[in-house]
């Protein structure tokens, strides 16, 4: 099952890359352009609300929708230049810091 299940989330990532539009589309633009940054610090939101017991609170629907509209609200604010420029060293540190040159 769960070899499956790979193979299965294999082929539809390649499938979701042939659906990808050429064009910008801009909220798909901004979200892909903090990508990095969502995927790293969001880790931290979904523990503390695993840590506040907030899962097991999900059972409707409507609760339901409001997990997923806080995670696209999340991932906007996230993906924001205010963030990125505050969390930039920490996702994106300088090679030079660890080689010693300047």
């Amino acid at each position: 099952m769960r070899g499956a299940s790979i193979i299965l989330g294999a082929v539809v990532a390649v499938r979701f890359v042939h659906v990808v539009p050429r064009r910008r589309i801009p909220v798909i633009t901004y979200l892909g352009a903090g990508g990095m940054y969502i995927c790293l610090l969001h880790i931290s939101f979904v523990r503390a609300a695993r840590h506040h017991g907030l899962h097991e609170h999900v059972d409707q629907w409507h609760d339901q929708l409001a997990v997923i509209t806080g995670a696209v609200l999340l991932a906007a604010f996230l993906a924001s230049p205010p963030v990125r420029a505050l969390t930039r060293p920490l996702v994106k540190p300088r090679i030079a810091r660890f080689t010693g040159g300047r």
